[in-house]
C-alpha cells in the first residue's frame, strides 16, 4: 500500500471548504471534513514552519508546567510501574473496586508490556487512520534500517529451547 500523499489538514484543501459552504454543497463539505485527520496535532495551526516562530524558548516541559499538565507517560511498562500495580491491588483488596478504579484514574497504568512497534497486531494497524499508519510505517522503516540483525543468535537459542523442551517432557 502506497501512502505518499494523505489529506491531513485544512490547509491542504485550500479554499474548497469555503466554496462548498458558499455554494451550499453540504455533501462536499461533510466529505471534506471527514477526510481530515482527527488528530489535533495534525492541524495546520500546529504545523507552522519553525522560521515563523519568534520565541523558540518554549519547550514541552515549560508548557506542561505552565498549564499544569502531568509529565508525558510512556506506553510501555517501566520498573516504577510495579509499585503502581501493587497499589492498585492493595486498594482493591482494602476498599473495593471503586477505590481501585479511582486510583487507576489518578495514576494511569501503562497500555502495553513492551514498547515494541514490531509487536503491534495487524488488525490494530489496519483499524488506524491513514495518517497514523503512515507515521507507523515510516517509524518501522527507520527502525529496520538501524537494526543490525545477528543471524547467529538463532543458533544459540535453538539448543536452549531444545534443552528446555526435553526437561519438560
Amino acid at each position: 500500500m502506497q501512502l505518499a500523499e494523505i489529506l491531513v489538514n485544512e490547509k491542504q484543501l485550500g479554499n474548497k471548504l469555503n466554496r462548498s459552504i458558499n455554494e451550499a454543497r453540504r455533501e462536499d463539505f461533510g466529505l471534506l471534513l471527514s477526510m481530515l485527520s482527527q488528530d489535533v496535532l495534525d492541524q495546520a495551526v500546529f504545523s507552522l514552519p519553525h522560521d515563523d516562530i519568534e520565541d523558540n524558548t518554549l519547550t514541552e516541559d515549560k508548557l506542561r508546567k505552565q498549564f499544569g499538565v502531568a509529565p508525558a507517560r510512556d506506553f510501555s511498562t517501566a520498573e516504577s510501574d510495579i509499585a503502581l500495580f501493587n497499589e492498585v491491588s492493595n486498594s482493591f483488596l482494602k476498599d473495593g473496586l471503586s477505590s481501585a478504579k479511582l486510583f487507576m484514574a489518578v495514576h494511569p497504568l501503562p497500555l502495553a508490556l513492551k514498547d515494541n512497534p514490531n509487536k503491534i497486531d495487524s488488525d490494530v494497524i489496519n483499524n488506524c487512520e491513514l495518517s497514523v499508519r503512515k507515521k507507523l510505517v515510516s517509524g518501522l522503516s527507520s527502525l529496520q534500517e538501524t537494526a543490525i540483525l545477528d543471524e547467529t543468535g538463532l543458533y544459540e537459542i535453538i539448543p536452549k529451547a531444545q534443552a528446555a523442551l526435553s526437561m519438560t517432557a
